[in-house]
């Protein structure tokens, strides 16, 4: 029997808190469709699109990294950048300073504004269940969001939190079950499961030569790149992937000798 206190703690505690990461989505959104608002009422007002009041106001002004910024942040920065080189890495890290940069743009932009047009919260709690779709949260100059808005901007977003999570406590069980699999396999040949994993697979990989890892990094270099850059809120989801086919891989090794009968 697996169950969600045998499972690796990361994923279990991503588990447990995503009613509370959904609420802080929920609070978030809603800020962000009360500044949408206020940047629409505010081209509206100058007689221009959101496109050009944004291009404005926001990415004309946003002020592009210098070459000692961008070396800094690489070289301190080794650890989440992986093995990529300066200049791979380079348009990667322009691209999150100049994101950085005109996040603090817009939050000034919402903030100036807020004391220029009329912004009313509601009393519903954005966090609540069953609130009625019409129950107003926020409105802008007049201009109404409702719970039932929310809803609709957050519906994808909270899809992909919960199918992400799904994915990552599925291959943790694999993993988990794969673990008590190596184990019942180990105590049968009385040794440890070091043991059997040095014997079923490390003592049989052949050591790769310089040209290998040469050939391997060449055909997949772009593959690397795109790795190492990888969102950290998926970081659980592959580490666990990595180790439930090293798992996997042993049990192959040893097909036909145990099976989940065995383990009940």
């Amino acid at each position: 029997l697996v169950t969600l206190d045998d499972i690796n703690p990361q994923v279990r505690d991503a588990l447990g808190n995503v009613d509370k990461e959904i609420s802080e989505m929920r609070r978030r959104a809603l800020t962000n469709l009360v500044n949408n608002y206020l940047y629409e009422a505010e081209a509206k007002k100058r007689g221009v699109t959101l496109e050009q009041f944004l291009n404005t106001e926001i990415y004309s002004r946003i002020p592009p990294a210098s070459e000692e910024e961008i070396r800094y942040i690489y070289e301190n920065n080794r650890d989440q950048i992986g093995p990529l080189s300066f200049e791979d890495a380079r348009p990667r890290i322009l691209s999150a300073v100049r994101e950085q940069r005109a996040a603090s743009l817009f939050e000034d932009l919402a903030t100036r504004l807020r004391m220029m047009y009329v912004v009313e919260w509601g009393t519903a709690d954005v966090t609540a269940q069953g609130v009625a779709p019409s129950e107003v949260l926020a409105s802008v100059s007049g201009r109404r969001i409702t719970y039932g808005d929310l809803n609709e901007q957050l519906k994808p977003a909270i899809n992909d939190l919960r199918l992400r999570l799904y994915e990552a406590e599925r291959q943790a069980v694999e993993v988990r079950i794969n673990e008590l699999l190596a184990d019942a396999e180990a105590r049968r040949r009385r040794i440890t499961r070091d043991d059997l994993i040095r014997v079923e697979i490390s003592d049989k990989v052949r050591r790769p030569t310089d040209a290998d890892v040469a050939k391997f990094y060449e055909e997949n270099r772009r593959l690397s790149i795109k790795r190492a850059l990888i969102s950290s809120s998926l970081s659980v989801v592959a580490t666990l992937g990595y180790y439930g086919a090293y798992i996997i891989i042993l049990l192959r090794a040893v097909a036909g000798t145990i099976t989940l009968g065995t383990l009940t």
